[in-house]
Parts: structure tokens; sequence; C-alpha cells
């Protein structure tokens, strides 16, 4: 797994780590292998924007992201739209399977 950050106005800190860590823990409990993890933190006049891309081993890229004046809301937000994305993809392949 391959795991890329990128910055703009924003440091980015332990406290900001263990926090996305925390998060994609949570993301693996669905039992998919995460492969390339991109992550953008953007930090603009009003609020935080937050991007994430996933590949995995049974879906094609997802991408969920979200903008929060809080930075921690707006990480914590992102991933759970990615969850739901997860959820879709996962529901979708199921009923495709017959």
């Amino acid at each position: 797994m391959s795991m890329k950050i990128k910055c703009e106005g924003v440091e980015l800190t332990d406290a900001i780590m263990e926090v996305i860590n925390k998060d994609l823990q949570k993301i693996e409990s669905f039992k998919v292998e995460l492969k390339d993890i991109n992550f953008l933190l953007k930090k603009d006049d009003a609020a935080y924007l937050i991007e994430i891309m996933i590949n995995t081993d049974r879906f094609a890229k997802i991408s969920a992201s979200d903008a929060n004046t809080n930075l921690l809301e707006a990480i914590h937000g992102a991933f759970a739209k990615f969850e739901t994305q997860l959820v879709r993809a996962k529901e979708k392949q199921t009923s495709h399977r017959g």
C-alpha cells in the first residue's frame, strides 16, 4: 500500500496523521485491500477541503471529498462519504453476481 498526502496551506502534524490512520482502520474493516491512497488537504480562504482517492483490490478508484471550517471535521466527513461510496460499490458488485 502506498500513501501520498499533499498539503496546500496546511501543516501535516502528528495529530492529523493519527486521525487519518484511525479513519483508514475503519475502511480496512470492509475487507478490501487498499492499494494506492492519495489525500489532498487544502486550506482555502473560508474552509478546509479534503479529497480522498483510493484504489482497492476489488474496485476501481473510489473518491470522496468534504469541506468544512474545522479541519478534523472535514477529514471525518470525507471518510464518511468514502465509506458510503465503498458500501455502494460492494452492493453493486453483489447485485451483479446474481
